[in-house]
C-alpha cells in the first residue's frame, strides 16, 4: 500500500474511545507488536503487513508495527505481551456481556452486514469504550468467517439431519449451546483431538469454519451443510498504554487506518473461505445449502437469554435490521 492509498483510506476525524490523546510533540521512535499466531499461513497476514508499512509510511517511520506470533487473547494484550491483537467475540464477552449479543446465532445474515454494523461508531460506541477500563482500545470489529456443519453420515439441510449426531466443538460455550438447540450432541474437543476422534468414529461431525474443516483433509463422504449460523466477530485490540506512547498525530494516522485494515482482513478470510472450499470440494467432500429459518428457529431461546437488558435490545435491533 503506497502513502497516497493509505492517506486515501484515513477518516476526517479521530475514533472514539480517547483516540486524540497522546502527546501533541513528536515522539520517539515507537515499535508496536500486532499478534498473528498463525504467521503468515493467517489469511489476514498480507493485509496487516501493508497496513504496518502504510502506518511506517505515514508517520515518517516514528511507529512501526512488526508482526509476532506469540499472545492472541485480550489478557495478553491488556499485560503488554503484544500491543495489538485480533480477538474473537467469545474473548471480549467475557470482560463484557453485552458483546454477546453480536455472537449470537444468526444475528448477523452476511459479512457486509456484520461489517456495517461493526463499524458503525453510532452503535458500538459505548460498547467498544466499555474496556478502556481494562486498559484495552477497541478500534474494529472484522468478519472471524461464517460457522457451518460438518457431518461423516449425511447431508445437512435441516435440524432433524443433526439430531443425535455427536459434533465437535470448541471450548465455547455458545457452541455447545446451539449444537443443542440442533439436536446435536456438542462433544467439547481441543484442535488436535478432532482427527483422530472423527476417524476412529467417536464424533460424526464438527462444527466450525470453512478453514477449519481444511486442516480435516475432507474427502468422499464427507458433507458440509452450509448453516452459517454464527459470524463471530474478530475485533482488533489495542494497549491502551501503547497507544498513548505516540505522538497525537500519529496516533491519529494509526486509527484513521483501521477501517481500511478491516476492509482488507474480511476480504482476505473470505478468499480463504473460498479457496478451502474449492480445495475440500475437489477432493470429493459435498456442499450444500440449507434451509436457514428452520436452523433460526431452533436458537430463538437462547437469543432470548442474552438479550435481557435495553442496551443489549439495542444492540441486537441494530445488527438484526441489517
Amino acid at each position: 500500500m503506497n502513502r497516497r492509498t493509505f492517506v486515501a483510506l484515513a477518516a476526517a476525524a479521530c475514533l472514539p474511545l480517547a483516540a486524540c490523546t497522546g502527546p501533541t510533540s513528536p515522539a520517539e521512535p515507537t515499535t508496536l507488536t500486532i499478534a498473528l499466531p498463525g504467521g503468515d499461513a493467517d489469511p489476514r497476514h498480507a493485509a496487516v503487513a501493508d497496513w504496518a508499512q502504510g502506518v511506517s509510511d505515514a508517520t515518517d517511520g516514528r511507529a512501526t508495527i512488526t508482526i509476532t506470533t506469540e499472545a492472541d487473547d485480550s489478557a495478553a494484550v491488556a499485560a503488554g505481551t503484544a500491543s495489538l491483537a485480533f480477538v474473537d467475540g467469545d474473548d471480549l464477552a467475557e470482560r463484557n456481556g453485552d458483546f454477546e449479543v453480536f455472537n449470537l446465532p444468526y444475528t448477523f445474515d452476511s459479512a457486509a452486514a456484520q461489517a456495517s454494523v461493526l463499524g458503525d461508531a453510532e452503535v458500538t460506541g459505548d460498547l467498544y469504550g466499555s474496556l478502556e477500563a481494562d486498559g484495552l482500545i477497541v478500534l474494529g470489529g472484522g468478519y472471524g468467517g461464517a460457522r457451518n456443519l460438518l457431518s461423516t453420515q449425511r447431508a445437512i439441510t435441516t435440524p432433524t439431519d443433526v439430531q443425535g449426531q455427536r459434533i465437535r466443538v470448541g471450548q465455547s460455550p455458545d457452541a455447545v449451546r446451539i449444537i443443542e438447540a440442533f439436536g446435536g450432541v456438542a462433544v467439547p474437543l481441543v484442535e488436535n483431538q478432532v482427527t483422530a476422534t472423527l476417524n476412529s468414529g467417536g464424533i460424526q461431525g464438527v462444527e466450525g469454519t470453512l478453514f477449519d474443516f481444511e486442516s480435516l483433509g475432507l474427502a468422499a463422504g464427507t458433507f458440509v451443510g452450509l448453516t452459517h449460523h454464527q459470524l463471530v466477530p474478530d475485533y482488533l485490540v489495542a494497549n491502551a498504554a501503547a497507544l498513548d506512547g505516540l505522538s497525537r498525530a500519529d496516533r491519529e494516522a494509526l486509527t484513521d487506518s483501521v477501517p481500511g485494515l478491516i476492509t482488507a482482513a474480511n476480504e482476505a478470510v473470505a478468499a480463504a473461505e473460498a479457496e478451502a472450499r474449492a480445495s475440500a470440494e475437489a477432493a470429493g467432500a459435498a456442499y450444500n445449502e440449507v434451509e436457514p429459518l428452520a436452523f433460526e428457529a431452533t436458537v430463538d431461546p437462547i437469543v432470548t437469554a442474552v438479550v435481557t437488558t435495553p442496551a443489549r435490545q439495542a444492540l441486537y435491533d441494530a445488527a438484526s435490521a441489517r
